[in-house]
């Protein structure tokens, strides 16, 4: 029905997602947020009060942890892209790629976070992250 009234593309991949990860079993040297305590509103929070919430997450996260930061954004004039920052200890990669054309925000996101993961993954504990 939906297909009938064009609402549906019949070119659409589709994706089944699954859970990989239990983030109340964690992994090791990996570290979940699963307790977001105060409930926010970007419409109606001062963005001064959403920073300072942030911040105090962040500031929770082990000294040495890897901290993986990631986003996916569209440009009608540019394109779609994915961004990447990722620090450990004093060190920081900060990774930038143009995905392929008619590639959505949230797969935008999906990749930045897989590329994030794929890099981590090759870094073996001991070694530190390659500052460019």
């Amino acid at each position: 029905m939906l297909a009938s009234a064009h609402l549906l593309e019949s070119n659409v991949e589709q994706h089944i997602l699954i859970q990989c990860v239990d983030p109340f079993d964690g992994l090791p040297n990996v570290y979940f947020h699963t307790d977001l305590s105060d409930q926010v509103n970007k419409q109606d929070d001062l963005p001064v009060y959403l920073k300072q919430l942030a911040f105090e997450i962040i500031n929770d996260i082990p000294a040495d942890a890897i901290k993986m930061y990631t986003d996916g954004s569209k440009n009608e004039k540019v394109g779609t892209g994915s961004g990447i920052y990722i620090i450990s200890n004093s060190n920081y990669m900060k990774i930038q790629r143009r995905n392929p054309d008619g590639c959505s925000v949230f797969r935008s996101k999906l990749i930045a976070i897989n590329e994030s993961l794929d890099y981590i993954a090759t870094v073996t504990a001991g070694n530190e992250i390659d500052s460019n």
